[in-house]
């Protein structure tokens, strides 16, 4: 029995050395599979950098050939202004050579009629001459016939004068000879001949030259129109690039100010410690960072860094790709460039290790080197989490940031809603969407009135009538469905149908409006007394209770309120910036109500004795004022510790004073109203404030005519 014994022993351990075996083997498996995904990564790794190294010699040869191009661009363009110039020259002188021959001609033609004249002269004396050398042959009889013939041709008064005049002659003995007086007449005509020929080429001249001088007035006035014109244009560039430059340079400001505000409390906004903001305060604090983005410029390179994750990527990812750009740093070629986007891309890893995980609504981060005053760089890097889920990834580098993502998202996270404003006289198709209202379309119609007229025709009428106020509400249809529908799927999220007939009815039954669309039409129909932009306006009004989350109808809705405590005169309402500023001192403001684009800024001084701070609040036009920055009681030079814009300042310290803040636009009727006729400030307050008693009594009303107190200030009053 004992070997039976033995070999039961013995099987535990060949099954043990089995497992050691397969255990071995798939170890040596995980092993080979192991080394085969390191050489695959490394592969990878190889591929990625060479693709990398590809595309930036690609950019590289691009802008080569970019720049070669704009070289032999502006090399044409100098050969062709050279060219113009050489045309003109060339014109120039050949106005200078007509000229010159229009002279020589002139000259000539002068010459020939001198030449003319005096061979006439000469002819008249020869004839002369030889008339006396014949002496008076001609009998009377032919003299008689002759002073016949002139006295008839003459008038009756000259002749008689003549006659006369020929009789004392006679009587005297000194009546000239007929030859005489024809060679006389013959003289006489020659000159006015003479005479006549000169004032005519005289005429002629005067008129060449008021053509030539009409000409070149008429020459310079264009040119000096062109030159008028080129110089409007020229200025308004240089007024444009200097807006431009200026907006710039503010947005670069703002970013550094966000850049240090971010840097100095990143863990608060990680670990969640501030209370949630408002929605309408976040949106538009975002809405300004972004804008800002869109306005500043890199120094030079490509050295700004734009990264958008989306709410579905991971972290993880997003270091592997920043990593791998990092790696690819080192095949640029100049030292500069490469320290440059070596620290851009450092920052943003940097601030990527302040994140856990993807926020809810992915990240931005931005990240670059800008163009700051006096030609100076400066490093910002803005991270934020968009107010809405982005589902779009980005990662690029450029010369400016791109933020298109962004603004796709802006427009997506506001509701579109669809308006139909049809009458007798026409329809008119708007949108609401956020802030912006706007006419898509609109045509009028001339449709048939209700008559008693036409006798057996009478029903002919009404069916053309009937015909008419179907194509119209046909038409209607079809422009809604081109405007409303887009891709194959409704564009707007409402439809609203109004008007003051019963056409929006008849819309609404019609077989020609799409289904789709059919399904959006809010109800009830709302019932106008106006058509056009009027009707519109209205509209808006009317469904202000369906379109209660739209940016423009809140808007709308507090600056009526605002205005309701205003014609009431409640006391519980400040405008202006005095009256809001010091209601703000006093905490008395429940809602502040912001113009997104008020143009006021908040300066903080102290004063290099005392060391007291003051504060002021001044607008563009002001801010140059020497008096701010001088103290009134002692005259020293303050020294300004802040400059920050109102608007920033009131989102940033809105909660310490109590209050709730809303900005409006000037896109409706109420806050173009709200902005320009109360200066785009305002509040509601808690209570009733007198303003007028805070007001500093004048010196007349102070002092009593003797400069002391005045008799009818008693103590109570005082008090």
């Amino acid at each position: 029995g004992g070997e039976p014994a033995r070999r039961r022993r013995g099987a535990p351990e060949s099954l043990v050395q089995a497992v050691r075996a397969r255990n071995e083997w798939l170890r040596q498996a995980e092993e080979e599979r192991r080394l085969l995904e390191e050489q695959r990564l490394r592969t990878q790794e190889e591929e990625r950098c060479r693709l990398e190294e590809e595309r930036q010699r690609e950019e590289e040869a691009r802008a080569r050939e970019r720049e070669a191009r704009q070289a032999a661009l502006a090399k044409r363009r100098a050969e062709a202004r050279a060219a113009r110039a050489a045309r003109a020259a060339e014109a120039a002188r050949r106005r200078r050579a007509a000229a010159a021959e229009e002279a020589e001609v002139e000259a000539e033609t002068e010459a020939k009629a001198e030449a003319e004249a005096d061979a006439e002269a000469e002819a008249l004396a020869e004839a002369e001459a030889d008339a006396r050398s014949e002496g008076v042959e001609e009998s009377e009889e032919e003299e008689e016939g002759e002073d016949e013939e002139v006295e008839a041709e003459e008038p009756e008064e000259p002749r008689a004068e003549r006659l006369k005049e020929e009789e004392e002659q006679e009587a005297a003995g000194t009546l000239p000879a007929a030859a005489e007086r024809r060679t006389a007449r013959a003289a006489e005509e020659a000159a006015d001949r003479r005479k006549a020929e000169v004032l005519r080429q005289r005429a002629a001249a005067e008129d060449r030259a008021e053509r030539k001088a009409e000409e070149e007035a008429s020459r310079r006035a264009i040119r000096a129109a062109a030159e008028g014109k080129a110089r409007a244009e020229a200025a308004r560039k240089r007024v444009e690039e200097a807006a431009a430059r200026k907006a710039a340079e503010e947005a670069a400001r703002m970013l550094c100010r966000a850049s240090r505000a971010e840097a100095a409390q990143p863990a608060a906004q990680q670990d969640g410690s501030d209370a949630p903001a408002d929605e309408a305060v976040e949106q538009w604090k975002i809405r300004r960072l972004v804008h800002a983005l869109e306005l500043v410029r890199s120094s030079g390179y490509n050295s700004m860094l734009s990264m958008i994750i989306g709410c579905k990527d991971s972290l993880v990812q997003a270091n592997r790709v920043l990593a791998d750009s990092l790696n690819a740093c080192d095949t640029l070629q100049l030292h500069a460039h490469k320290v440059q986007a070596q620290a851009i891309i450092v920052s943003a890893m940097q601030r990527l290790k302040l994140y856990r995980q993807t926020p809810r609504n992915g990240l931005a981060i931005f990240c670059g080197f800008l163009a700051a005053e006096g030609g100076r760089e400066r490093k910002v890097t803005i991270d934020f989490e968009p107010f809405k889920p982005i589902n779009a990834s980005l990662y690029r580098n450029g010369k400016t940031f791109f933020t298109e993502e962004l603004r796709e998202l802006f427009s997506e996270g506001e509701q579109r809603f669809g308006f139909v404003i049809i009458d007798g006289a026409g329809a008119l198709f708007g949108a609401l969407q956020g802030s912006r209202r706007e006419v898509l379309n609109r045509f009028s119609v001339d449709l048939p009135k209700k008559h008693s007229k036409g006798g057996q025709s009478a029903q002919r009428f009404a069916r053309l009538r009937l015909e008419k106020r179907q194509l119209f509400v046909r038409k209607a249809a079809e422009l809604a469905t081109q405007l409303f529908i887009a891709n194959d799927r409704p564009s707007v999220c409402g439809l609203f149908l109004a008007g003051c007939a019963d056409f929006k009815a008849e819309l609404a039954r019609s077989e020609a409006l799409d289904a789709r669309l059919e399904a959006l039409v809010a109800r009830p129909l709302l019932d106008l007394s106006y058509g056009g932009d009027s009707g519109f306006h209205q509209a808006i009004e009317l469904a202000s209770a369906q379109l209660r989350d739209v940016r423009l109808v809140r808007e709308k809705r507090m600056v009526t309120r605002l205005l309701e405590e205003i014609a009431k005169d409640t006391g519980k309402y400040c405008i202006g910036v005095r009256d809001t500023l010091q209601a703000l001192a006093m905490g008395a403001v429940g809602t502040l109500i912001l113009w997104g684009s008020l143009e006021l800024t908040r300066l903080l001084f102290r004063h290099p004795h005392t060391e007291a701070e003051q504060v002021q609040y001044v607008v563009p036009e002001d801010s140059a004022d020497e008096r701010l920055t001088t103290c009134p009681e002692t005259g020293a030079k303050l020294e300004l510790l802040e400059s920050v814009p109102f608007v920033e300042w009131a989102v940033e310290n809105y909660r310490s004073l109590g209050a709730k803040l809303e900005f409006v636009t000037d896109k409706s009727q109420e806050g173009h109203q709200f902005c320009r006729g109360f200066g785009g400030i305002g509040g509601l307050l808690r209570y009733r404030v007198d303003f007028e008693a805070f007001d500093e009594p004048s010196a007349t009303e102070a002092d009593g005519p003797d400069g002391g107190a005045s008799e009818e200030d008693s103590d109570e009053d005082f008090a």
